[in-house]
């Protein structure tokens, strides 16, 4: 059963059990004031001709006791005809012998049969739809006790009872339907929102998780409303995050199959030739290199994987280092590489106690250089018009400007290594409780599109001269890993043909630790 009708039949019931009860109670006290009335007046009556009565037998000589009779009639005459009233009035005698009678009493039958002269009191009694009062009282004539009985008739106070019986019943009725009406139109509105939230639910279950319900206001169904719109919102997000997760397990496996692919068709392709026929020595040996090569690669791409596997497991080995030393010791390690590219390697490091896992840190700033130093290829820097960037790992990039990490700092002017030609730059320093390393270079930089992806698994902004210098698109996946795992933040700032900065976060060491 819908709800706006249990609200509609529960209404409805409460209304009817309310108005029958208060009803009936409201009939039974008129009716019992009207009875107490009735009654009030026919003691007064039977009491007013007792008296006349009782008063006429101080009176009388006792030679007159011996007619009853005759001074019964003579007393309730005189009485009756000046209250001009037909009372039906019985006299009996101790043995309920009849006494006088008056002729409205002739169609009644006395009630109090056998009722001793310490008794009185009145009897209601219904017959054939009318309704009558009997009161009963005792009077003394010498030494003989006689019964003084009076009738009044009800009828109509029963007759008006039924009368507004029949008008409550008819009240009661049109009430509940008018009632019934107003609430089934009040129920219709007061479930409208619960409505729209069940069509909301069920196109929700169908996959639209773009659907919201309406409600507004500080109710409770309003307040269902919203936290529903909460729910909505929050499950739309991770309905997301999950075709952006399964996005990237495809990409990732495609990506990885394609790396697979790649140097294990040319192992098979140059074993075949040296396996199925004659060649010369130079060709063999130029063969067995590509092999080689190949074979390096795929162990390079293993180890990287291995990386990441681990990376996410990994409890950190932190410890207390310098680190002026620390990044000098990086520099001075990659450096010849830079060297036989000439590529300057610039360093400015501000020197503050951190706290790090030294071996991932290393591999995190090798990674760094080494994509800095691969930035330039062979031919040095190329300019283009494209614009600025920046990104931060895992967030959205701006269409221009530059920002900083969730410290609210600001980032180095993006392209400022640029000023000279083949240059990186290695600068530490210390900032409010945290240690900023970054990385610039001026070489080709990195378009705005592709600046959100670049700490993807196998994602790589130049295809060719990754693929050519053996890279896989997974050491920027790496240095993410590494940098969550310190519990600090990546940013990128990057303009294409004028250089990338990459700007690393982390706690610095208090003076209590």
């Amino acid at each position: 059963m819908k709800f706006s009708w249990k609200i509609f039949l529960t209404t409805i019931l409460i209304v009817c059990c309310t108005f029958s009860i208060g009803g009936m109670i409201l009939m039974s006290s008129w009716l019992q004031q009207f009875l107490d009335r009735e009654i009030q007046f026919a003691e007064s009556q039977n009491v007013m001709l007792n008296g006349a009565l009782q008063t006429a037998s101080r009176l009388l000589p006792r030679e007159d006791y011996r007619d009853i009779h005759a001074v019964v009639e003579r007393v309730l005459s005189s009485v009756l005809d000046k209250n001009r009233e037909q009372l039906p009035v019985l006299v009996t005698d101790g043995e309920d012998r009849t006494v006088f009678q008056t002729p409205a009493f002739t169609a009644y039958d006395s009630v109090f049969l056998n009722v001793s002269g310490q008794q009185s009191g009145y009897v209601i009694l219904s017959e054939d739809g009318a309704y009558r009062i009997h009161y009963l009282s005792h009077w003394k004539l010498g030494s003989e006790i006689y019964g003084l009985e009076t009738v009044r008739d009800i009828t109509e106070v029963f007759e008006t009872r039924d009368a507004q019986y029949g008008l409550f019943i008819r009240l009661t009725l049109g009430m509940t339907c008018i009632t019934g009406v107003l609430v089934l139109l009040l129920s219709k509105w007061l479930t409208k929102p619960i409505r729209s939230l069940s069509r909301a639910a069920r196109k929700m279950a169908e996959g639209d998780y773009g659907v919201r319900a309406r409600g507004k206001g500080q109710d409770e169904v309003g307040m269902l409303a919203e936290d529903f719109n909460r729910m909505a919102e929050a499950l739309e997000h991770k309905m997301e995050q999950l075709k952006q997760a399964l996005r990237r397990q495809e990409e990732f496996s495609g990506s990885f199959a394609h790396e697979v692919k790649t140097p294990l068709t040319s192992i098979m392709g140059y074993a075949d030739m040296l396996r199925s026929r004659e060649l010369p020595q130079e060709i063999r040996l130029r063969a067995a290199d590509t092999i080689f090569r190949e074979s390096r690669r795929l162990e390079t791409l293993s180890f990287k994987l291995l990386d990441l596997m681990v990376l996410k497991n990994r409890e950190l080995a932190v410890e207390r280092v310098s680190a002026k030393a620390f990044l000098e010791e990086v520099s001075s390690f990659i450096r010849p590489s830079f060297d036989r590219q000439i590529i300057r390697l610039l360093t400015e490091i501000e020197d503050a106690p951190i706290r790090i896992d030294v071996v991932l840190f290393r591999t995190l700033l090798l990674n760094l250089l080494e994509n800095a130093r691969q930035a330039f290829g062979e031919s040095g820097t190329v300019l283009s018009d494209d614009g600025y960037a920046v990104g931060e790992t895992g967030m959205a990039v701006p269409d221009n400007g530059c920002a900083g990490g969730e410290y609210g700092k600001t980032m180095p002017e993006c392209g400022q290594a640029g000023v000279e030609d083949r240059v990186v730059r290695l600068v530490g320093h210390s900032d409010h409780g945290q240690y900023r390393i970054t990385v610039s270079d001026s070489g080709k930089g990195i378009r705005p599109e592709e600046l959100s992806r670049i700490t993807e698994a196998f994602y790589r902004v130049d295809k060719a001269r990754d693929r050519a210098s053996g890279g896989a698109g997974l050491g920027l996946a790496i240095c993410s890993l590494i940098v969550e795992a310190h519990r600090g933040t990546m940013s990128f700032c990057s303009e294409a043909g004028r250089g990338t900065d990459v700007t690393v976060s982390i706690g610095g060491v208090t003076d209590e630790e």
